[in-house]
């Protein structure tokens, strides 16, 4: 049986944070560190456009 769209979505979404979690271990970072992380990343997506 297919599932719904939405709910495979969601399933691939899980399995791609397990798949990172198990990469990277679990991520407790302070909220500025995240958005340091962030800023770069977009900064790379400005600087390739």
């Amino acid at each position: 049986m297919k599932l719904p769209l939405k709910t495979a979505a969601i399933e691939d979404l899980n399995k791609e944070r397990r798949r990172q979690d198990k990469k990277w271990g679990v991520q407790r970072h302070p909220y500025p560190y995240w958005l340091a992380i962030l800023t770069e990343e977009v900064g790379e997506v400005a600087q390739a456009i």
